[in-house]
């Protein structure tokens, strides 16, 4: 068989993480390979827990789950949705080897040369102590990759998903299986938190939220749809969000909005101080007279707040920390 040639990414082994994190790129529209050296795929009937947050991000990928969430069915599916975006699986194929984009592959004994900008193992998609662990690796790294191929953000993107990724083993990593010193000096666990990641910003003066944590799922009520409804859906992972806590200007409101959709692919939502949304600001330890900025990853995670509404501060921390180039760049 005539593996194809070249991709945006090479994935080597099929598991339900590997093979989701290959749906979520192709959903982006990469380019993905993943080969296995098995002759058909192998089934699990093991159940897997999952927040309601990933279980969310995931549905909106395309995935359809019923109450138990199954290895089998992540598995069926993301084959399913991987022909869908023409990204192939190939295999009775091993990796023998190569780097610097270029590397051999062997089918039914023949070695084949491949082309690809990333390559990745299964090793460094799943993470052996919880099925949540693994799958938080895999939305941390997707976007970082899915936005530098789409030109949307810089390639050094991709360094400061490693430091995120051992935060992530730590948490999930029993007491018992950490080292004397780790044991002695880990504080109890709270939540998981990517606070020390280097795309990380905190400048307001409360920590009610902080850079790094996972945007909470706050109820409130959307006043141009009439309904209520949740922080949750300001999450969507082809894109950064930006929320905006606070009743502005109208002029000025409509400067920002302007100011993002020339400069950004970025989503607004803004949050008025009403009488509806008042338990809103209240959870959000936010006054009627303040206001507060949040960007959120595409992964529900917080990467800045900020208690002012400035644009100079957001496109200073788009394009230097977060990398994000500017759309008159990425065409």
């Amino acid at each position: 068989m005539r593996i194809p040639s070249p991709s945006d990414v090479l994935i080597i082994g099929a598991n339900p993480f590997s093979l989701a994190f290959a749906t979520i790129l192709g959903n982006g529209g990469l380019n993905v390979l993943v080969v296995d050296e098995s002759l058909e795929l192998k089934t699990s009937t093991k159940e897997l827990s999952l927040s309601t947050d990933i279980l969310a991000l995931l549905k909106n990928q395309g995935y359809k789950f019923s109450a138990a969430i199954t290895a089998n069915e992540v598995l069926t599916q993301s084959l399913s949705l991987l022909a869908q975006n023409l990204c192939c699986v190939v295999w009775n194929t091993s990796f023998y080897g190569g780097g610097a984009g270029k590397y051999t592959l062997m089918n039914d004994g023949k070695a084949q040369p491949h082309q690809s900008s990333y390559a990745f193992k299964e090793a460094d998609l799943s993470i052996s102590e919880s099925d949540e662990a693994s799958f938080r690796n895999i939305l941390a790294l997707a976007w970082r990759l899915i936005g530098v191929v789409n030109h949307k953000l810089r390639p050094n993107i991709v360094h400061s998903f490693e430091k995120e990724r051992q935060q992530i083993v730590d948490f999930f990593t029993p007491i018992e299986k950490k080292s004397f010193f780790k044991r002695l000096f880990t504080p109890p666990k709270q939540a998981l938190t990517l606070s020390e990641s280097a795309i990380n910003l905190h400048l307001s003066q409360q920590e009610d939220i902080k850079a790094g944590e996972l945007l909470p799922n706050y109820p409130y009520y959307n006043e141009q749809e009439k309904r209520e409804a949740t922080l949750s859906e300001c999450c969507h992972y082809e894109q950064f969000s930006i929320l905006i806590f606070g009743t502005l200007n109208p002029h000025f409101l409509f400067n920002v909005a302007k100011w993002l959709q020339f400069n950004f692919s970025i989503k607004l939502f803004y949050f008025p101080f009403t009488e509806k949304n008042e338990s809103l600001f209240k959870n959000l330890n936010i006054a009627q007279s303040e206001k507060r900025t949040i960007v959120v990853r595409p992964d529900g995670f917080i990467s800045l707040v900020n208690d002012t509404v400035d644009c100079d501060i957001i496109d200073n921390y788009l394009r230097n920390v977060l990398l994000m180039l500017p759309l008159a760049e990425n065409e």
